[in-house]
């Protein structure tokens, strides 16, 4: 099954038609092509998958992974360039117009990494979600205050960069820390099958709801940016907040999950560098019941007037064709946890 989702989804990303019309989003340009002849130096997880490698916890599992807390809190820069400052200010008030966001939540930002003897120590700063909405979300937005100048990817570039990645310091991106992870069932022929939801904004309250990326598409089975917290920050706290996103998009509980472990730290091509973690995990419930706790999951939502998703459907082998497309975020994370898959002799 998974040969066959890689296959499908990679041609439809092929079509340029296709993708625009899938994603329609005037932010972030999803030519996949395009962002690999940008970034043409760096080395990708796998052919065409737009993710570069930061830490592989297959090939490193006795590392202990340090969380570094920086005294003062990340503010976006604009490098004393009006121009930058006038973009940033309207992608912040266009995405408040348009509900793409509600709640300005502070959240980890990644600065640098080290990776010394028995450590791989990443260093953190507190920012607000506001940042990552200012920067990694409109880097393709053809803006009027840009308008002479291309976008913000191109000036990031420039500035930065020679067909690589920014550094992870760039002080124009926020690189706040994401969390994901892809879930495994039984098939009915004992296969283990990836559970990917359909992601899909609210029609009550949609301009309340709306999302602020990849929409209309099947994503990973859960995922987040993980949110700042006084308290110690280690790999415990990390999986404690997978456990807790997992719970609050598709309600399935802990005790459900045989296993869930983080298995790579990875950059994402499309927001430039926006640094991730892949989980995975396995389940013994059965496919019927997943897409129970999922609805149940949505009911919750609807009650607490947060509702981000309406229709309850997920990637089946059934629904495998060139209509039908994963995130790039689902790609990465699946790709990586074939990976693991091979690497434990999973079935």
């Amino acid at each position: 099954m998974i040969g066959i989702i890689f296959d499908v989804v990679m041609k439809v990303y092929d079509n340029k038609d296709e993708i625009r019309k899938l994603f329609g989003s005037k932010y972030l340009n999803y030519d996949v092509d395009k962002l690999l002849s940008c970034y043409s130096r760096e080395k990708l997880l796998s052919n065409k998958i737009p993710y570069t490698l930061l830490y592989n916890f297959m090939e490193n599992p006795n590392k202990e992974i340090v969380i570094s807390k920086m005294d003062d809190h990340f503010k976006l820069c604009y490098d004393d360039d009006i121009d930058i400052k006038s973009f940033q200010v309207e992608a912040y008030n266009e995405f408040k117009r348009n509900g793409k966001f509600i709640y300005d939540d502070h959240t980890v930002s990644l600065r640098s990494i080290e990776n010394v003897g028995d450590k791989f120590i990443l260093n953190v700063q507190q920012s607000k979600y506001s940042d990552q909405v200012q920067s990694h979300l409109v880097l393709d937005w053809i803006n009027e205050n840009l308008e002479n100048r291309g976008s913000l990817r191109g000036i990031i570039k420039s500035k930065y960069t020679t067909n690589l990645l920014p550094s992870l310091d760039c002080p124009l991106l926020s690189n706040s820390l994401g969390i994901s992870t892809i879930i495994y069932f039984k098939g009915d022929n004992g296969e283990l099958v990836p559970y990917l939801p359909y992601r899909n904004k609210s029609k009550i309250n949609a301009k309340r709801n709306a999302l602020a990326l990849y929409e209309g598409v099947y994503h990973c089975s859960s995922s987040g940016v993980l949110k700042w917290t006084n308290d110690e920050m280690n790999m415990s706290w990390i999986e404690k907040e997978m456990y807790r996103e997992i719970h609050e998009e598709i309600g399935l509980e802990k005790l459900n999950i045989v296993k869930l472990k983080p298995i790579a730290i990875v950059r994402e091509l499309l927001r430039a560098g926006k640094p991730q973690i892949f989980f995975i995990g396995y389940t013994d419930l059965k496919e019927s019941e997943l897409v129970e706790l999922r609805k149940n999951s949505i009911k919750g939502s609807i009650a607490n007037k947060d509702k981000k998703e309406i229709r309850n459907k997920h990637l089946s082998r059934k629904k495998i064709s060139n209509k039908n497309l994963l995130s790039l975020e689902a790609i990465g994370n699946l790709c990586m946890s074939e990976k693991y898959k091979i690497s434990e002799n999973v079935l």
